[in-house]
């Protein structure tokens, strides 16, 4: 006859084991979860859409890790990420920079905290009198 005892007392060491990584376990988990992409490097997601009817050169966005200029044609739209992960932790607001027909034009809009964006995305509409930008949450 088996001894109901024994399956037990074999169960033991390895749950005494286990209780003495449940601290380091429990300190991986916390570290990895808190290490996603939006927590190492933030972005803000820009629609880009000209309908000013002329092409527009020189487009800027900022804050971005690595800030670059584009065009785009009349009629045209491009999906732009901007990467703030390299900036301070600052509040502050984004700068949309351009030139059509000759004349360089800007706005500022829209708002980040510590260096994260609030909402999903952004879609700047380009019109020939006026920039229409509408956030997405």
């Amino acid at each position: 006859m088996s001894n109901p005892n024994r399956s037990a007392n074999v169960k033991r060491p390895l749950r005494r084991a286990f209780d003495n990584l449940r601290p380091a376990i429990l300190a991986v988990c916390l570290t990895a979860s808190s290490c996603g992409p939006d927590a190492s490097s933030p972005s803000a997601k820009f629609i880009v859409v000209n309908a000013s009817g002329t092409r527009i050169d020189s487009i800027l966005i900022e804050p971005d890790e690595k800030p670059g200029f584009w065009s785009l044609e009349a009629g045209d739209s491009l999906v732009y990420l901007s990467e703030m992960g390299g900036h301070p932790l600052v509040d502050g607001s984004y700068r949309l920079e351009y030139v059509a027909s000759g004349t360089r034009k800007g706005r500022v809009f829209g708002y980040f905290s510590n260096g994260t964006p609030f909402e999903k995305g952004t879609r700047i509409l380009i019109l020939p009198d006026t920039v229409s930008i509408r956030h997405v949450f």
